[in-house]
């Protein structure tokens, strides 16, 4: 859907892929004096997407299921991450756990949570000093990976002189993952500093590659920062 660009002057696109599909997200920002962010899930199952950021958003936590969308806003200088919860169960009153991302509030709100590895996690960094919009995206694999992401962005001003391509993670890292990286129960792969803990596997001056880092980048090897900033319409 084409964005109203008298209100966004930025889009995007961030994908989530799963064994039962995709699930698509949608991130409008950042507007004239607020940031949107609207998610679609195109996938086959329910997401519970996670947020967390500096300052908080209004909403932090909340269900979508298969073919649905909702959306939120940010303020307008924003610090943040998102990431999907999968295998969640709450009850009536909105109390309950999930399985992968989960945030540790006990609620379908995460109020400031942040999400338990293993888990794959969009950030973004939103800031308008003056006429200058500058947005920084990245996708990071150090909490682990539960989900693939890419983020893309969409109709932002300065990508049409600079370019803005994909960052994130579009394998299915699970297929992959080691036994003894595995989540248990399936649905996550930790990173081996998270299971080992020895400075082999976690990054450090004598930090060299290994067979487990390599699997890691070659399944996602844009998994990385990309900053872009340019003068506001």
């Amino acid at each position: 859907m084409k964005p109203n660009m008298a209100f966004i002057q930025s889009l995007l696109f961030f994908v989530l892929l799963s064994n039962g599909g995709s699930c698509k997200y949608l991130f409008p920002a950042p507007g004239a004096s607020r940031n949107t962010i609207t998610v679609v899930n195109d996938c086959g199952f329910t997401v519970w997407p996670g947020i967390s950021g500096s300052p908080l958003p209004s909403i932090t936590g909340f269900e979508l299921t298969a073919g649905n969308s909702r959306s939120f806003e940010t303020p307008e200088n924003w610090s943040g991450r998102l990431w999907g919860r999968t295998g969640c169960t709450f009850n009536g009153l909105g109390h309950g756990s999930c399985k992968t991302g989960d945030c540790g509030s006990g609620e379908m709100e995460c109020n400031g949570g942040s999400a338990t590895p293993p888990v794959t996690i969009a950030q973004f960094e939103i800031h308008k000093k003056f006429s200058e919009v500058v947005v920084s995206y990245d996708v990071s694999l150090m909490d682990g990976y539960n989900l693939p992401i890419t983020v893309e962005p969409i109709d932002l001003s300065p990508c049409f002189l600079y370019g803005c391509p994909k960052r994130g993670c579009s394998s299915d890292l699970n297929k992959q993952c080691p036994k003894e990286l595995m989540l248990k129960g399936g649905g996550g792969c930790h990173t081996p500093c998270q299971v080992f803990g020895t400075p082999k596997y976690c990054c450090n001056k004598a930090f060299e590659p290994t067979s487990y880092s390599r699997l890691f980048t070659s399944a996602c090897p844009r998994s990385d920062s990309l900053r872009v900033s340019g003068a506001l319409p």
